[in-house]
């Protein structure tokens, strides 16, 4: 599994500044994620036999996600913003058929 956490806040989260170094007042309600992409480059020796799922927090599988095998790798996007317009930020990453 892997986790591509960006900035999280609570709704009505509330900081002293626009630095956000000071917290006033933490928030209720509704989870906010910042938009973020990060590549991700796994070493394997067959990384061909491996595919990539979007979880739910739950860990329900949510759908696959495009991997391609590169430069002896398999390399793939984590998207905060999933196809779906939902959160998505954590990947399970498994042996073809499990």
């Amino acid at each position: 599994m892997l986790a591509h956490l960006t900035d999280v806040q609570s709704e009505q989260t509330t900081f002293g500044d626009s630095s956000r170094k000071i917290l006033v007042k933490w928030g209720k309600g509704r989870l906010f994620a910042l938009d973020g992409v990060a590549e991700v480059s796994l070493a394997s020796a067959q990384p061909e036999k491996y595919e990539v799922y979007g979880l739910e927090t739950s860990g329900k599988r949510r759908g696959k996600v495009a991997a391609e095998v590169r430069d002896g790798n398999l390399t793939f996007a984590c998207r905060v913003k999933a196809e779906d317009g939902k959160a998505r930020m954590l990947y399970e990453v498994v042996k073809k058929g499990e």
